[in-house]
């Protein structure tokens, strides 16, 4: 005998299913099996599923994306071994090895340096570098498709990171500025992870706000934006007492330290001198006038004939040389330019230069600013440096026997680190591949300000959700902060523009998707 089931009910050969009886007026459900003499017939499939299934494969677009960018960076790491060199450089190698309380900058990425020193290899921190852009993208793609932004644009928002020739060859320098962006990313994707981050998780953002202050000084800045934040999504004050606690304490500790070693409770003794250069240019000692103890920092040429970058007036003679060093070297090493004394004075002029020409400093700095926005890169703030970004058949390599830091020369210092020479080597053809892929690969800066206006569109959206504006909010304004914080503080450069490019394209994905209003729901 046969039964063949109703397609209404549902069940396995030869397994109990329910059957109802009524005793006493109760419904009672007991099982029901089948006698041995009795088989089941299978349910025929339908036309749909006789129909050949294609595989899923997930996440395809950016899997493929993922795979070109790191044929670009393995192109980079054969054709230019092991690594480019920036003048600064060579100062926080020298710090990795004779460690110290740098007076021009904090010591973090010197500190990653000796962290990787017993490689012996400047090879390993180039690598280092490139896997750590790929894990920028990785991160903002994940990010993304948390707050439900759809797979194929959240891929196209990492274009940016993956693609830009300017990124990978930025990579490719010993230089801080691919770990700042790695440890601002790291933060703001554990600050971003949950809705309501508690105080935990906050003081995790905190640390790793730390440590990007402890690579580059713009990182201070962002303590408040993500307070700022946190008061938006009335996370509560424990969520703000993590994040003061844990981003102050290891930044007093840096300080205390360094006060040990030149008598000032700071993060460097450069600030000042920093900011004198981006007044000094158009500073008036006629409107300014500053006390006689400062008047040797006034230029007497006039305005129109000064140096434009103001740069120059740190590391040429200039006003500054007028202040008396408070110790003398044998050899002129960088630090001695940022003596504590001529540091104390150049922020006092400057002060008063703000104050007494607010205007001319929102000139020069809406004009740096603008450079960033511009078409083509403009060969600024010298073809010196703008060659140093560049994929050449002549990298950079300092002159034969120049000092950075005290105690050993340029090539003593790397010979030291890397146990052998380890000057750019220029390897064909991997080398012309990306030298050709830089002339025909741009970024153009109009790009980046559609990206800016895209999110501050989605933002005013009143259709979208609370929490996706404040996502999108803050990564503009960690992008903003990004890009303008170097033209306010000391002069523009090519560089401080590629760290805000992947928090523009983040946002920029974000806002088109709180534009078209079919994001998918935020994942679990």
């Amino acid at each position: 005998m046969t039964v063949r089931p109703s397609p209404l009910v549902t069940h396995s050969p030869n397994k109990p299913f329910p059957l109802i009886e009524t005793i006493g007026g109760r419904a009672l459900s007991r099982p029901l099996t089948l006698p041995p003499d009795v088989e089941t017939a299978p349910v025929e499939p339908t036309e749909a599923e006789r129909a050949p299934q294609k595989p899923r494969v997930p996440h395809i677009l950016f899997a493929g994306l993922l795979a070109g960018g790191l044929l670009l960076r393995v192109v980079t790491q054969l054709g230019f071994r092991p690594a480019f060199w920036f003048n600064d450089s060579f100062e926080y190698l020298g710090i990795a090895l004779r460690w110290d309380a740098y007076l021009i900058r904090p010591n973090g990425y010197s500190a990653y340096l000796w962290l990787l020193r017993p490689s012996h290899s400047i090879a390993a921190v180039t690598v280092s570098q490139h896997l750590m852009g790929l894990g920028i993208a990785v991160a903002g793609y994940v990010l993304l498709l948390r707050h439900g932004v759809r797979r194929w644009l959240a891929a196209l928002a990492a274009v940016p990171v993956l693609f830009n020739p300017y990124q990978i060859q930025l990579e490719h320098l010993v230089m801080s500025d691919t770990l700042f962006l790695g440890l601002v990313v790291a933060a703001l994707v554990v600050l971003l992870w949950h809705r309501k981050p508690g105080p935990r998780t906050v003081a995790v953002v905190g640390l790793l706000i730390a440590a990007a202050s402890l690579t580059r000084s713009l990182g201070p800045a962002l303590v408040g934006l993500v307070g700022i934040y946190l008061l938006a999504r009335r996370t509560g004050w424990r969520g703000l007492v993590a994040l003061a606690v844990a981003a102050v304490v290891p930044l007093a500790g840096y300080a205390a330290w360094f006060k040990s070693e030149h008598g000032s409770f700071a993060m460097s003794s450069s600030e000042g001198i920093y900011l004198y250069s981006r007044v000094i240019p158009f500073a008036d000692c006629a409107k300014i006038e500053p006390p006689q103890r400062l008047r040797p920092l006034c230029e007497s040429r006039p305005v129109g004939k000064r140096w434009e970058v103001g740069s120059g007036y740190i590391w040429w003679d200039g006003p500054l040389d007028r202040i008396p060093l408070s110790r003398k070297a044998s050899v002129e090493v960088p630090e001695d330019r940022f003596d504590p004394a001529r540091n104390e004075a150049a922020r006092e002029f400057a002060m008063l230069a703000l104050r007494a020409q607010p205007g001319d400093y929102l000139r020069v700095v809406a004009k740096d600013v603008a450079r960033g926005f511009a078409w083509e890169r403009d060969v600024y703030p010298s073809p010196y440096v703008y060659n140093m970004y560049e994929f050449s058949e002549r990298p950079h390599n300092p002159p034969a026997g120049r000092v950075f830091v005290s105690g050993a020369t340029w090539e003593q210092d790397m010979r030291a680190y890397a146990h052998g020479d380890a000057r750019t080597q220029v390897v064909r053809p991997a080398a012309g591949w990306m030298m050709w892929y830089q002339k025909h690969a741009t970024f153009p800066g109009p790009v980046l300000a559609v990206l800016f206006v895209v999110a501050l569109a989605g933002i005013a959206v009143r259709r979208a959700r609370d929490d996706r504006r404040l996502t999108a909010g803050l990564l503009v304004a960690v992008g903003a902060a990004l890009l303008v914080l170097p033209s306010l503080t000391a002069q523009f450069d090519h560089r401080y523009v590629l760290v805000a490019i992947p928090f523009a394209a983040w946002s920029a994905a974000l806002g088109l998707s709180m534009l078209a209003g079919r994001a998918s729901p935020p994942r679990s």
